[in-house]
């Protein structure tokens, strides 16, 4: 007879990044795959945003087997732009099994308002030129469009004012310029540092080779696994996945990575010279990530 010892299961997610503006929401598919005998399984939200503005429940909060549930999340208008990691655990009752598996929720940066034209004379016509009389021939000499008063000669002789406006606008563009390209290129991250991006929505790939070893308890020769891994970086400096997540700042990398199954390691390592390594070690096994930019 099977007891309880065979039941096992493991949760995981329909999309381990997913992107949210500022107010918006956005909804992730959970599944559970259980082994064995049948248990029904309790999932819940093991992350709490809740002071950044980011709100995440799961419904429903208990499957069975071979089910599914939804991961919702609500981003608030302020919540600041950048990268949130939202766990969902399952748990069993009578059971210590448990599994995790994590979501990257991207706040994007809100988009900023664009200056508006300015208008003036409310659909009034342009100034018209008449001729007045000077030495018998007759000049020309400027009068407003009708049903508009003449401008003060305060107004019309102010040059110097116009030019300090001038000077403002000037300032106020280059200043827009440099927060623009700082968002959409990383300008002053990469003057700090930290990696630079060059694709057009702010994100940089970075490919390379993982490494996972097992070491023997009984001192025999390790089991070695190498594969292909890549991950997303952003311009704040941001890690982003599928299976690497973390942050870069100078030029220092802490973050953690999944596995299929919902265990999940924390990684520490470098950035420097556009490449990218990672490591994860204890007594029993390593996982060394090697990464530069594509």
């Amino acid at each position: 007879m099977k007891g309880v010892w065979d039941f096992d299961f493991s949760v995981r997610v329909g999309s381990p990044v997913v992107t949210v503006a500022p107010g918006g929401s956005s909804s992730v598919p959970i599944t559970v795959g259980i082994k064995g005998q049948p248990q029904p399984v309790q999932l819940s939200v093991a992350t709490d945003w809740g002071n950044a503005g980011v709100a995440a429940q799961v419904a429903p909060s208990v499957v069975g087997a071979g089910g599914s549930a939804m991961l919702h999340v609500v981003v608030s208008a302020t919540t600041p732009p950048g990268s949130y990691l939202i766990g969902v655990q399952g748990t069993t009752a009578g059971t210590f099994k448990t599994s995790e598996a994590a979501v990257t929720v991207v706040v994007t940066p809100a988009p900023s308002q664009k200056d508006q034209p300015q208008h003036s004379g409310g659909g009034q016509g342009p100034m018209q030129a008449e001729p007045v009389a000077t030495g018998g021939k007759k000049a020309a000499a400027v009068r407003p469009a009708p049903g508009k008063m003449g401008a003060p000669a305060a107004q019309r002789g102010a040059p110097a004012a116009a030019r300090f406006l001038m000077t403002l606008v000037m300032f106020g563009a280059i200043g827009f310029f440099f927060y623009y390209m700082d968002q959409q290129y990383g300008l002053i991250d990469s003057l700090l540092g930290s990696p630079s991006a060059t694709a057009n929505n702010g994100m940089s790939n970075y490919e390379g080779t993982q490494t996972f070893t097992i070491f023997s308890a009984l001192g025999g020769s390790p089991n070695i696994a190498t594969g292909p891994a890549s991950v997303n970086i952003d311009a704040s400096g941001n890690v982003l996945g599928p299976v690497l997540f973390g942050k870069i700042s100078n030029n220092t990398f802490t973050g953690e990575a999944h596995t299929q199954d919902g265990a999940s390691y924390p990684m520490t390592g470098t950035f420097s010279g556009g490449v990218l390594r990672a490591e994860y070690k204890s007594a029993s096994v390593s996982w060394v990530w090697n990464l530069q930019q594509k």
